[in-house]
């Protein structure tokens, strides 16, 4: 579905659709659900979705309540030092992990998608090991950074509209060490 602004250019619609039952305390929650909702599609890269708020579940899950700090110290006790690092030395290390968990691990599509030599993506990950440990690359461990990684950049997507394309990709992803 597209809409046509005046001079003719489409733009894309986005769309959530949340159940009432026709209560007007229903129709509240449901349209609060849905511009949340229209949020979140936004801050996924969905722009030009439709979906059900409930197709939304974990990250509605997961939001709904981020305003009591869980998911920060989450984020924070998982990637933290990576982040502070990344301050500290204007390394772009956080996005390099969440390129490489995005591309499941393959290094050449990693590298690729982050336009960098594989050496240079070989002596990230090793920095990266060394400001985590080695117990990131672990399988259970491995699921916490990358959805960490995810919350993190979600999070900041929220809070500023319009940022750019997810990590892992060539427009997201970019920037030398």
């Amino acid at each position: 579905m597209v809409r046509c602004k005046a001079g003719g250019d489409p733009e894309p619609v986005t769309a959530v659709a949340a159940p009432a039952d026709g209560t007007i305390a229903t129709i509240r929650a449901a349209h609060r659900r849905a511009r949340s909702g229209l949020r979140l599609l936004h801050a996924l890269g969905r722009t030009g979705a439709a979906a059900d708020s409930d197709g939304l579940g974990i990250y509605e899950a997961l939001f709904s309540n981020a305003g009591d700090g869980t998911l920060d110290r989450f984020v924070t006790a998982t990637i933290g030092p990576l982040a502070d690092h990344d301050r500290a030395h204007g390394t772009r290390l956080t996005e390099t992990l969440d390129a490489y968990l995005t591309h499941t691990s393959r290094h050449t599509a990693t590298a690729g998608a982050l336009h960098i030599h594989p050496n240079t993506l070989y002596q990230r990950l090793a920095r990266i090991s060394a400001v985590l440990g080695e117990g990131w690359k672990e399988p259970g461990r491995a699921v916490e950074v990358q959805w960490a990684l995810r919350l993190h950049r979600l999070s900041h997507r929220l809070a500023t509209p319009g940022t750019e394309a997810d990590p892992g990709t060539a427009q997201g992803a970019r920037g030398e060490d």
